[in-house]
């Protein structure tokens, strides 16, 4: 009977947990820049971070189906990305997929078009305004987790690069922004669903990226992944009591 328990908990364990502490990232660039080693920042967080060229000139357009093997999509763009992108990224959160679109994915004119830049999509709308950012972090929803999950984030110590293609984007309707340079201009927001999150910064290796930013956006990626369910707490604290009653 006892045992019979236990594969009942384990299911409810794999079926109501909304992500493992390991997932894949696939990381789309149309960029010479290669990503920050995000896999290396807490001890493993992610088991599976995979390149992908989207760029105009030598990259391609990802399928819906190779996106579907990831739990999280990261693009940026530097150059003008192929077309294309942006309509199967869309395709890709309708069918389940999180993705975060960070700079310049959201600046004009070399910015990820198609259907992701929709209302509902990514946060942070391109309106055709560039420029500078403050070059700081300001929370505006302080107790957010992409505070301090996996990586307890020192903003201060934050800093990044930036030129004056930086986007100064309008927030989409229902979506919140999370954080700002401090000067108004949105650095990190969530759509309603939070399913797409947009990162106004630059997640290349770079000069100006300091390793707190690194490990920022290590948290900018998890937040945009589902949370453990709370069922599978449950779970946990049912197959604890069993294991003393045995």
């Amino acid at each position: 009977m006892f045992r019979r328990w236990i594969v009942l908990v384990m299911a409810v364990l794999v079926t109501s947990t909304g992500v493992t502490y390991a997932s894949s990232i696939l990381i789309l660039r149309a960029s010479e820049i290669h990503p920050a080693p995000v896999a290396e920042l807490s001890g493993g967080y992610f088991d599976t971070v995979d390149e992908f060229d989207i760029g105009e000139d030598n990259g391609d357009t990802p399928t819906l189906a190779f996106l579907g093997s990831y739990s999280i999509v990261l693009a940026y763009t530097d150059s003008f990305p192929q077309e294309g992108v942006g309509d199967v990224l869309a395709d890709y959160v309708d069918g389940g997929g999180r993705a975060l679109i960070a700079t310049f994915g959201m600046s004009y004119p070399r910015g990820i078009g198609g259907r992701i830049s929709a209302p509902g999509y990514n946060p942070l709308r391109d309106v055709g305004e560039n420029g500078y950012i403050s070059g700081n972090i300001e929370a505006l929803v302080p107790g957010d987790r992409v505070f301090d999950t996996p990586n307890i984030i020192d903003l201060d110590a934050i800093s990044y690069y930036n030129n004056s293609e930086f986007a100064h984007p309008a927030l989409d309707s229902g979506a919140t922004l999370i954080a700002d340079d401090g000067a108004g201009i949105g650095v990190f927001a969530l759509n309603a669903d939070e399913t797409v999150g947009g990162l106004n910064l630059f997640p290349g290796v770079i000069d100006g990226n300091n390793p707190e930013f690194y490990r920022f956006l290590e948290n900018a990626l998890v937040r945009v992944l589902p949370e453990p369910g709370a069922l599978s707490l449950f779970a946990l604290g049912a197959l604890a009591v069993m294991r003393r009653r045995r």
